[in-house]
């Protein structure tokens, strides 16, 4: 009697232990198994979930996988899978598309043609890959920004290091790639100097062009300047401007504003109060900051196309089992205030 009424008590304070997800209002759960989880990217679903890429150890098969998770307006998970084979890959981007199911991409190890390369995997609603590629050449390449462009296919940014860079061989340059839906290449461009370049960041802007931003070490001030390209359709140079001072600046994320302007986030050492400051720019449709800033300076890069080999892979999607838990962060308000660089 006592062993049936004690294992019905413990049965209940499981039950209103677990993890409630609601619809509405605020919530924080975390997602992981027994090795390091890490998310990457994230984005809202039409339906009102999100979708979640980043890595596991947890869960994969040998070294890294990607880790892929749909989860309910609330939190609950509704499907979780991994993607990988057996050294390091990793997802640095997604975003839903417009038949309703995602396009990924990031990096691998695993498979393709150098030491790391671009890995695109186009997902179905239910995470079943529809197509997967790599592309690269024979040193490391990955993507870092990945969208849908509205004419139908993907465009994305990121790393490209090969013995044709401007920089020579294994110096990386920043590299646009533009997929049909297939995932067969329209064009592909890189854009660069002799030293590191990279991109972080790609969106398609309303005149049908592209807006890059990231970092340089080949122009600008210092150690590493913000580097912004306006791309015309075709990959075409418009403009491009670096933004930054003596020490390490670095632009994460770019958005083109309804004023037609274009809003940069990323962090700064400097101009920081303490050792490193978010930094956060509004340029105008050309580039330039009103009043002119001595930090702002025109690049003189030239787009170079590539001999990029494309490889299809062939990893498989494993379903994984992490289950999402409560967890009980300290919410705490900030009262930073802004530095204005250029009143």
């Amino acid at each position: 009697m006592y062993h049936v009424f004690y294992t019905l008590f413990f049965a209940f304070l499981l039950f209103i232990a677990r993890p409630s997800f609601s619809d509405t209002g605020g919530w924080a759960a975390t997602y992981g198994g027994v090795s390091h989880d890490e998310a990457h990217s994230i984005q809202q679903t039409r339906e009102g979930g999100y979708i979640v890429a980043g890595v596991t150890r947890s869960f994969s098969a040998e070294d890294y996988d990607i880790w892929v998770l749909k989860l309910s307006s609330g939190g609950a998970v509704e499907w979780q899978k991994t993607y990988g084979g057996d050294r390091f890959d990793w997802a640095n981007s997604i975003q839903e598309t417009g038949d309703g199911g995602y396009i990924l991409a990031g990096g691998t190890w695993s498979f393709g043609a150098g030491e790391a390369d671009v890995w695109v995997l186009k997902l179905r609603l239910d995470g079943a890959v529809e197509w997967q590629k790599t592309y690269g050449g024979r040193c490391s390449d990955a993507a870092s920004s990945v969208q849908q462009s509205r004419e139908g296919g993907y465009v994305l940014a990121g790393v490209r290091a090969t013995s044709i860079g401007a920089g020579g061989e294994g110096i990386p340059d920043i590299w646009v790639l533009k997929l049909r839906l297939d995932g067969s290449v329209e064009w592909e461009k890189t854009y660069g100097g002799v030293n590191s370049d990279r991109a972080d960041s790609i969106q398609q802007t309303r005149d049908g062009g592209y807006i890059v931003a990231g970092l340089t070490d080949s122009f600008g001030a210092g150690d590493a300047d913000i580097w912004v390209l306006k791309l015309s359709p075709d990959g075409t140079l418009e403009w491009q401007k670096t933004y930054g001072g003596v020490r390490y600046d670095w632009a994460r994320s770019i958005q083109q504003t309804s004023d037609g302007c274009y809003i940069v986030a990323g962090h700064t050492g400097s101009f920081d109060v303490g050792q490193n400051d978010v930094w956060v720019l509004k340029l105008s449709p050309n580039g330039s900051i009103d009043p002119p800033c001595k930090f702002m300076r025109d690049t003189s890069a030239s787009g170079g196309s590539n001999d990029t080999t494309i490889l299809d892979t062939t990893a498989s999607a494993r379903d994984s089992n992490a289950n999402p838990q409560d967890s009980s962060a300290i919410i705490s308000a900030t009262n930073v205030t802004p530095h204005i660089l250029c009143p």
